[in-house]
């Protein structure tokens, strides 16, 4: 840890920041203001390791605000500090701050990598702590990346790092945001029950009516609204409290919008129309246009139902024209569809046709757009996997050259017993064929499959799942036969449907995974199964079957169109770094 007990000019000796951590760690952002205000004078005259430490928390607190102008010149005033002080240490929380930047700013790849960063120097300066946070805020990133799997082990290894809870350095986290984490991507999985689960634990671990409690709450209130359930949404609007964080201006807009959005469902309507207009009002300021769009779309909406047309449908005209030089051709369709719903609820027959008209024109200009940014996806998922693959025969090439100039140099001294051995490594290296019988048909599937999870939890086997989605049916004695020649003792297949088999292969390793899942379409090519789609997945210590089918579900189509969720397909507020569904990678 810092030592911070230095000279200090405006105090005998330089205050702990402990209270300023934990009130960002709160999002106690009003009580974290008035301790910097209080501070900020004799910043410059602190000690080197003091100023680190206050600038990181800066950082932190404006990552709340989702600022990465305001981060960077922190990180700046950080690198001035380190460049006159070399000895400085607390290099790994400067990596988890360059990657809220970059998480703010949408630059995943880059943002992933100074997580990694973070978390190798955690591990080798033996701090839990920053290995803690970073792998909670590395795994909200990858959820709303969808990148489910991977968040849920990073949410793995933070379970296991909080027993006994870590001790925190230069940055703090509330216990509650390990169980928002979880539920935020139960959420992504669309696992209601497991969701509702960890999301009453966050707020068992709050204090009623304090700002975390207001930011958990409403995130829920959001999830609820998405699902539909909108008096449950209701509910938790209801219980919010008077206490909210102050966090940037779009966040406010999301609030006004999200309030809007369920004040109409539930045909509030007067309500609604507030909610909207003050959304509109905050991401104008904010210059968010697609937002504002959005907003006013629901304004318009709004003034329809109460029955001010005129200046409805001109408000609806307005937002129409604005997404369509913003191309968002998903909103577009969805305004168009109702637009032909409330036509043809007013009898409005042929307006309603050619609102229909229009939905049709706007959705299918969308699935094109969707299916060449999934064709140009894979293009470049199938040139990196090329490239592996010449790497890897390049190392197989060099490892048999080597391999070959050690036999002859020792073939003259060895003789027969060399020989003996190389009969004997490839024995050890060939393929086991006695492929375990199939399972018996009447055996319940999913039964087995759960015993299967129990089981491979027990021995601590993170148990790697392959998911075959056949195009027609194929009988098992036939699919058992294909993979005979290549199945290891213990690998098992199972029927779950007539197109659906799962692969079960213990304590198998990255590599054998792969190789695998390359080397299967060739041969279901082999006996007339030409179409199929694969998905793999791993056994974590929370799965159970559903949960295990839905990760096999999200890695079947992830390939595909896992980034396309666009902000009218996923919740709105994805695009704010610390409110709603998207915390601020916290």
């Amino acid at each position: 840890m810092l030592t911070l007990l230095f000279p200090f000019t405006s105090f005998a000796q330089p205050p702990t920041l402990q209270p300023l951590m934990t009130a960002i760690a709160a999002f106690d952002t009003n009580r974290a203001d008035q301790l910097s205000r209080q501070w900020q004078p004799s910043v410059e005259a602190a000690p080197p390791n003091w100023q680190l430490h206050w600038h990181l928390l800066q950082c932190d607190r404006a990552r709340l605000a989702s600022e990465p102008t305001t981060i960077r010149d922190h990180l700046h005033q950080i690198e001035r500090l380190r460049a006159d002080q070399p000895q400085l240490n607390g290099i790994g929380y400067v990596r988890l701050c360059e990657a809220a930047a970059l998480s703010i700013e949408q630059d995943v790849s880059n943002a992933l990598i100074q997580f990694a960063d973070a978390i190798e120097l955690g591990n080798r300066a033996g701090d839990p702590g920053l290995q803690y946070i970073s792998h909670i805020r590395r795994a909200n990133l990858l959820a709303d990346d969808g990148q489910y799997s991977a968040a849920l082990a990073d949410l793995s290894a933070a379970l296991h790092l909080r027993q006994p809870a870590p001790s925190y350095t230069l940055l703090g986290s509330h216990p509650a945001m390990l169980d928002f984490s979880l539920a935020r991507t139960f959420y992504y999985l669309r696992n209601p029950a497991r969701t509702d689960d960890a999301m009453a634990q966050a707020l068992a671990k709050v204090a009623p009516n304090s700002p975390l409690n207001w930011f958990i709450r409403f995130n829920y209130a959001n999830m609820l609204g998405q699902q539909q359930r909108l008096e449950e949404s209701q509910q938790q609007l209801a219980q919010l409290g008077d206490n909210p964080p102050t966090l940037g201006e779009q966040d406010d807009g999301y609030v006004h919008y999200f309030k809007a959005l369920n004040a109409f469902g539930l045909g509030e309507y007067q309500l609604a129309l507030t909610e909207a207009r003050a959304a509109a009002d905050t991401f104008v300021l904010a210059e968010l246009q697609p937002q504002y769009s959005r907003a006013r779309h629901v304004q318009g909406q709004a003034l329809l139902m109460l029955d001010q047309e005129e200046e409805g449908w001109k408000t609806i005209g307005q937002a129409e024209q604005a997404m369509k030089l913003q191309g968002d051709l998903n909103n577009l369709a969805k305004m168009s569809a109702w637009i032909a719903h409330y036509h043809y609820s007013k009898e409005a027959y042929l307006p309603a046709y050619l609102a229909l008209q229009d939905q049709l024109k706007y959705q299918r200009e969308y699935d094109a757009e969707l299916s060449q940014q999934a064709l140009s996806e894979q293009q470049q998922s199938l040139g990196q996997q090329m490239d592996r693959h010449r790497q890897q025969l390049a190392n197989t090439a060099e490892a048999h050259y080597q391999s070959q100039q050690a036999l002859l140099f020792w073939q003259g001294l060895t003789g027969l017993f060399g020989v003996l051995l190389l009969a004997l490594g490839l024995r050890r290296l060939w393929p086991d064929n006695e492929t375990p019988v199939p399972i018996d048909p009447t055996i319940d599937s999913r039964s087995y499959l759960a015993q299967q999870i129990r089981n491979a939890k027990a021995c601590g086997d993170p148990l790697p799942v392959i998911l075959l989605r056949l195009s027609a049916d194929a009988a098992m004695d036939e699919l058992s036969a294909l993979l005979k020649q290549d199945l290891r003792r213990g690998d098992e297949l199972l029927q779950i449907d007539a197109t659906d088999h799962v692969l079960l292969l213990p304590w198998a390793t990255d590599g054998e995974l792969g190789w695998r899942i390359d080397a299967l379409p060739r041969q279901l090519a082999s006996i007339g199964l030409s179409h199929c789609a694969i998905g793999k997945a791993r056994v974590h210590s929370f799965d159970d079957v559903d949960s295990l089918m839905v990760r096999l579900e999200c890695n079947l189509t992830s390939h595909g169109l896992r980034r396309k969720r666009q902000a009218g397909d996923e919740p709105h507020h994805t695009r704010s770094a610390a409110i709603v569904t998207h915390s601020p990678s916290t």
